[in-house]
């Protein structure tokens, strides 16, 4: 039984499935429903997408918008512009989730929608639901978010080191834009909050406009977004926009996904890039990791243990994530003046630019494969 029929849940119904396991999918909303997301998807993910359900993506995946380059602000000056590698693609989350809910029914993964969870007993794999309806599993798996009630049930401390980040978003028609941000280039936004970062990104009529920061500040990140808004739009400050908010993992991830038969994938497993906030790619990769630990434990007999199985392969998605994070300490800090400096060769940014596509690792950046090892050593 899987919780949560986002992009970790529907991929790991549609895996399971497809090898002949009896899935129940729930979920409180009712698809399709609104998601706030950025909506950007990388090589990586595109690649998964279509080696996993054997598709063509771009034929398959209703997409917004598609973009060669994209730029790095230091706040409004422009310090990159880059040609991409591989295309960075747009999509809507409300139709992209909803298609990925059609594959996972298309393989007679069953669907439990309208379901809003009231309780879950992880020791017996029950999801009580605000119906009074009990559900039960024989693995259960929390892909309920950032603040999954199924990670709460098995573990009462803070499951993110750091906390959470508090994400503000809105979306901009394309001729409310100033002129120097109306190009289709994908933009990032450094040095207007300590942790996080602001950004626009291009849609097929219009920009979405939001900035990310540490979560337990909102009153101050909602006055430095409204202002930056205002830079983004020409516009006073004073003017009401119809902002939304939502929480992200910080990049914290959970170091025991799962407790006996139950597991954690995607954001409820804190799997979200701390650098750029990526966490599609992440989803579908733990939602591969938990199919392949769940076959192999039934193959096995159950003799294996079902959560160790799950953590080991999820070992190199961790050792990713940790040095995203020490790059992070970097890249939000005001030493990265410095690095733009030092860093001024296209080539230096172009495999920045694989490294977030996923066509190379970290350690081929100049400068941080240096400090790859002293990061092993203190893990």
């Amino acid at each position: 039984m899987i919780v949560g029929a986002g992009p970790s849940g529907s991929s790991l119904g549609y895996l399971l499935s497809k090898k002949g396991f009896d899935v129940l999918l729930i979920d409180r909303e009712e698809f399709p429903r609104p998601k706030l997301c950025a909506g950007a998807i990388t090589w990586k993910t595109k690649r998964w997408l279509e080696k996993s359900y054997n598709v063509s993506f771009e034929e398959h995946f209703p997409l917004e918008c598609v973009a060669g380059d994209y730029s790095i602000y230091e706040k409004s000056r422009l310090k990159v512009f880059q040609l991409s590698p591989e295309p960075f693609f747009f999509v809507e989350r409300e139709r992209y989730d909803l298609e990925l809910v059609s594959l996972a029914e298309s393989r007679s993964c069953r669907l439990q929608f309208g379901q809003r969870v009231a309780g879950v007993d992880g020791s017996t794999g029950a999801v009580f639901t605000s119906s009074g309806d009990t559900f039960y599993g024989r693995v259960l798996v929390g892909a309920d978010g950032a603040n999954s009630a199924v990670g709460k049930s098995i573990s009462s401390r803070r499951r993110f080191g750091c906390g959470l980040q508090l994400a503000f978003q809105t979306r901009v028609p394309r001729e409310k834009i100033i002129d120097e941000y109306r190009s289709l280039t994908p933009k990032m936004f450094l040095g207007y909050v300590k942790e996080g970062y602001a950004w626009i990104f291009p849609r097929k009529d219009s920009f979405v406009i939001g900035i990310s920061g540490k979560a337990g500040r909102e009153k101050v990140l909602k006055k430095v977004y409204v202002d930056f808004l205002s830079l983004c739009t020409g516009t006073d400050p004073r003017l009401r926009f119809f902002i939304e908010a939502h929480l992200i993992p910080k990049g914290d991830f959970v170091k025991i996904p799962g407790k006996g038969n139950v597991l954690l994938v995607g954001d409820a497993a804190g799997l979200v890039n701390p650098l750029t906030g990526e966490g599609i790619y992440y989803a579908h990769m733990s939602a591969e990791l938990a199919s392949r630990a769940i076959i192999e434990y039934y193959e096995s007999g159950k003799e294996n243990d079902l959560l160790k199985l799950y953590t080991q392969y999820l070992t190199p998605v961790h050792n990713e994530l940790r040095i995203a994070k020490r790059v992070s300490y970097l890249v939000y800090s005001p030493l990265r003046k410095l690095a733009f400096l030092a860093l001024k060769s296209p080539r230096t940014y172009l495999k920045v630019a694989e490294v977030i596509h996923g066509i190379k690792s970290y350690s081929q950046i100049p400068l941080i494969s240096k400090g790859i090892k002293s990061i092993h050593q203190g893990n």
